[in-house]
């Protein structure tokens, strides 16, 4: 009977994830106390795991649920996340780039501390982190996934000096290629016919 019921809400959430745009999300729940309601909602883990990011897992179930918490905090959708997560430090805990970023969301050490994260690697602060981050640029740039990404990979601030457009850095322009590309392909294996 659970596995219907996860089923069920795995379909009903497909559904709104992939009938409602970033910008209509951004709309509908822009007030304070509906983000609060959200937030506060009380579901399982595996649950909302399920029910959010379908077939789709980092191999840990307690870092699933992480995503998903964060991701109805922040009103985004998991599945971009997941795919960000992917790219960014493909889903390890203590990845380290050679400029600095850190943990499964690969913040920068400056970004993370102006975020309130305090331990860079625990991984439900730097999910925290970087979805936060994400809801910020997705504000800043109207809505726009694509310049979402780019600032989060190149800084906001070199998307603004290219008149909000991705700027001309090969590996923002191959960043914002790959998890677009893989977002949308696990966005098209979960919609419904």
């Amino acid at each position: 009977m659970k596995k219907v019921y996860l089923v069920l809400a795995l379909l009903i959430a497909t559904f709104v994830f992939t009938s409602i745009t970033e910008k209509t999300i951004a709309k509908t729940f822009n007030k304070k106390t509906e983000t609060s309601n959200l937030a506060s909602q009380k579901t399982s883990t595996i649950t909302k795991t399920a029910s959010s990011l379908g077939a789709y897992t980092t191999g840990d179930s307690t870092v699933d649920g992480y995503i998903v918490d964060s991701c109805l905090k922040y009103n985004i959708d998991p599945l971009l996340i997941y795919a960000q997560m992917a790219q960014e430090s493909t889903f390890k805990l203590q990845a380290t780039s050679h400029k600095g970023a850190s943990g499964l969301m690969q913040l920068m050490p400056a970004t993370a501390a102006r975020l309130g994260v305090k331990d860079i690697y625990d991984p439900q602060q730097n999910i925290e982190g970087g979805v936060k981050y994400m809801r910020q640029l997705l504000d800043a740039f109207g809505g726009d996934v694509s310049l979402a990404l780019a600032g989060y990979n190149a800084g906001e601030g070199s998307v603004m000096k290219y008149g909000n457009q991705i700027p001309p850095y090969r590996e923002t322009q191959n960043y914002v290629a790959r998890i677009t590309t893989r977002y949308e392909q696990i966005k098209n294996s979960t919609t419904i016919n």
